[in-house]
């Protein structure tokens, strides 16, 4: 998630529920963010980004675990605040980010370190520079894009590498191909998975051997055939050595998750409620608002 244009109790508060639906499956992937008119939309400046972010897990760890919180920051600050459901396990807070400056934000105070977006040469340089800040666990994880067929050539096809190449904020700072350019498919190892699915399963291999532990398919290339793309993943990648092959499910199956708690609260819940649409579909939150006011209602009966 974008943390600077989130409000830090609400993000704790949501999570906190997802965990509770989830039954602990969550992990916390905060980025900064790198837009100034994303942060000028809710009042923050691009300088304070990584205050935001710092306080924000500060904050978050804090909330989940005790009540009546009081916080006083150089960006947030409140009294007497208690959230619940409280998170229904420990929830870990992985860094985002591709840059060095990301890898000591990450050994200072989060859990893991998860990119997306970085070549496999930069992705290697940065483990290696984590291992020289600390030795604490840090857990790995990426997010590679990820375009997945049965038919190699029709992965492959329309594939823009330059323009993959210029996609994230951090691609100044990565470090280049022999060539000194990014221009093939080849070029883009570690930013990319493509291709059949015995070559997703090869590129996933190299992840495994670098102690990744959490590898989450960025399908933004396929959102036309996105389940399409989960089920063809989860059918030909389930015997690849890799735990986080079944877990591209999540989203799919909390998705069937909400639909049924739909169904149940429509049955169950008074005339003067009703399903709002979305708080966040695509992270599981769900918000239930009344159909008079308009005005959300915090209940936890529902679910």
């Amino acid at each position: 998630m974008l943390v600077p244009v989130r409000w830090p109790l609400k993000v704790s508060q949501d999570l906190a529920s997802l965990s509770y639906i989830a039954g602990g499956r969550v992990i916390a992937g905060m980025g900064l963010g790198f837009n100034p008119a994303e942060l000028a939309t809710v009042g923050m400046r691009i300088e304070d980004r990584i205050d935001i972010l710092r306080e924000t897990v500060e904050i978050a760890r804090l909330i989940w675990k005790e009540d009546n919180v009081s916080y006083k920051g150089k960006i947030f600050s409140f009294q007497n605040v208690t959230i619940e459901p409280k998170p229904a396990a420990p929830i870990p807070i992985f860094c985002g980010g591709s840059t060095r400056a990301a890898i000591r934000r990450a050994a200072e105070y989060c859990d893991g370190w998860i990119p997306g977006r970085v070549p496999m040469a930069t992705f290697d340089d940065r483990i290696h520079y984590l291992r020289q800040l600390t030795d604490r666990k840090i857990t790995l994880g990426n997010i590679p894009i990820t375009r997945i067929d049965k038919d190699r050539k029709k992965a492959r096809a329309s594939i823009d590498v330059e323009a993959l190449a210029e996609s994230s904020e951090g691609s100044s700072h990565w470090i280049k191909p022999p060539s000194g350019k990014f221009q093939t498919i080849e070029d883009l190892e570690g930013l990319l998975i493509v291709g059949n699915p015995e070559d997703c399963a090869a590129e996933i291999e190299k992840f495994r051997m670098r102690g990744v532990e959490h590898l989450v398919f960025d399908l933004r290339l396929q959102y036309g055939r996105f389940e399409e793309s989960l089920e063809l993943i989860g059918k030909e990648l389930r015997t690849v050595d890799y735990d986080v092959c079944t877990r591209c499910f999540l989203k799919l199956e909390l998705g069937r998750r909400i639909q049924r708690f739909e169904s149940a609260f429509r049955q169950r819940a008074p005339s003067s409620l009703s399903i709002c649409e979305v708080t966040c579909r695509s992270s599981g939150s769900i918000a239930l608002s009344n159909t008079a006011t308009g005005w959300p209602v915090r209940s936890s009966r529902y679910l």
